[in-house]
């Protein structure tokens, strides 16, 4: 039997579709408002956006509506790519409602036979948790299928974090083409595979501390020299050479 009624503290329309179906919508407002939603439910059988759309259409909708604005550029458009790369193509068909656990795990699956390693998968799961957090808050959802999945993405025993670092011959191919098309950026490309320099620190570089190559060596072999000198003559390991 439909009804409206107070849970903590907000009011909710509890119904059954003609499936038998029980569902329970968030409303906004007081006890007049929920009596309009389900006079429109029980009139039209309509269902908020979070149970009558697609996983992708709800992406979507997410990514411009509640992401755009609430994080950084860079992060939105990491996310886009996620789902639109990653996630969609496994589960972006099936309803958004329906999502659970279990299709979480094969999607976790999939991406491992893949190759892609932990952290990777890590990042694809994120914009997901966000998604079902903001349903969840919006009433379309009670629970978060991708929140707590951290041991379905364990590395087994025995398994080696894989790598796949440039050979000498990519490294000189990557150097040379940046020397060629952007110069200012050279050191930081120079900089960066020698020392296993991380991304997230690669910013850091900006044309502003070292205006040129030729600056940027002249910087490291002073460096160097006061390395020496404070060391008696001995030139401990240099962190990075730019020869």
């Amino acid at each position: 039997m439909a009804c409206v009624r107070k849970w903590r503290g907000k009011w909710i329309v509890d119904w059954r579709d003609p499936a038998g179906k029980r569902n329970i919508e968030t409303v906004d407002g007081n006890r007049e408002d929920a009596a309009r939603r389900l006079a429109e439910v029980v009139t039209t059988g309509k269902q908020s956006a979070g149970k009558r759309l697609t996983f992708e259409e709800y992406s979507k909708w997410w990514l411009e509506n509640c992401a755009r604005g609430e994080i950084r550029e860079s992060t939105y458009q990491e996310y886009e790519a996620v789902l639109r790369n990653h996630v969609n193509p496994v589960i972006g068909k099936k309803s958004f409602a329906k999502i659970d656990r279990k299709m979480i795990r094969v999607l976790i699956a999939t991406k491992k036979k893949e190759g892609y390693d932990r952290s990777t998968i890590r990042n694809i799961l994120a914009p997901i948790r966000g998604m079902y957090n903001q349903a969840i808050e919006d009433g379309d959802a009670f629970a978060n299928p991708a929140a707590r999945i951290g041991k379905f993405n364990r590395r087994t025993e025995g398994e080696q974090e894989k790598k796949n670092p440039l050979s000498r011959e990519e490294v000189q191919t990557m150097l040379t083409t940046v020397a060629e098309t952007m110069p200012e950026y050279f050191p930081v490309f120079l900089c960066a595979p020698r020392t296993g320099l991380r991304q997230g620190a690669r910013p850091g570089f900006r044309r502003s501390i070292f205006p040129s190559t030729e600056e940027f060596i002249a910087r490291e072999d002073r460096a160097t020299e006061e390395r020496k000198d404070s060391k008696g003559g001995h030139e401990p390991a240099t962190i990075c050479r730019a020869r």
